[in-house]
């Protein structure tokens, strides 16, 4: 089998590449046929689902087309990632094949700023986001912790266990407190 670190994937191989391994032909079978290595073909693979994923194409979308598990999907995704940043770092953002995917010009813009910022935006966002839903979560459970205490002495109340007088105190206790 010929080394093909420096032969140049062609379109129409790709697109054949893609149609045989949603046909279900094995990796080492179609490095074979195709002239390379395993392991470029396996690359090849991932960087195919990684440029689709970054296209905005769906995990479940990616995964019916290339008849693969959405957890290979996935492996493939982020092993491809990390190898990109390990090494390749983000000189070839710029690299990614325009015929396999589009992205608008908007949405690489964001992309390579996004990976030349070493993921600080994205970062920022999730962090932004969290931070949002922890708030939103702490506020939620206020709420249930108040209306179960509401229902409690309400049937405190109606057992006799409390007198009504005593929840109309603790009723306008709590609301000086919040002032």
């Amino acid at each position: 089998m010929m080394e093909s670190q420096n032969i140049k994937w062609t379109r129409e191989e790709e697109l054949n590449f893609i149609k045989e391994i949603s046909q279900g032909q094995q990796i080492d079978q179609l490095a074979t046929k195709h002239n390379r290595t395993t392991s470029s073909m396996d690359l090849r693979l991932k960087k195919i689902i990684y440029e689709n994923v970054l296209a905005g194409k769906s995990i479940d979308t990616i995964s019916k087309a290339l008849k693969l598990t959405q957890e290979v999907i996935r492996q493939h995704f982020i092993s491809y990632k990390e190898f990109r940043e390990k090494y390749k770092g983000v000189a070839d953002i710029d690299n990614i094949n325009p015929d396999l995917i589009k992205i608008t010009s908007d949405q690489q813009n964001l992309i390579k700023n996004d990976v030349q910022t070493g993921g600080d935006v994205l970062v920022s966002k999730v962090n932004n986001k969290m931070k949002q839903l922890e708030s939103e979560n702490k506020m939620i459970r206020t709420i249930i912790e108040n209306k179960e205490l509401r229902a409690k002495m309400n049937k405190m109340v109606k057992d006799g266990v409390i007198d009504y007088n005593v929840k109309l105190l603790i009723r306008e206790f709590n609301k000086r407190s919040k002032k």
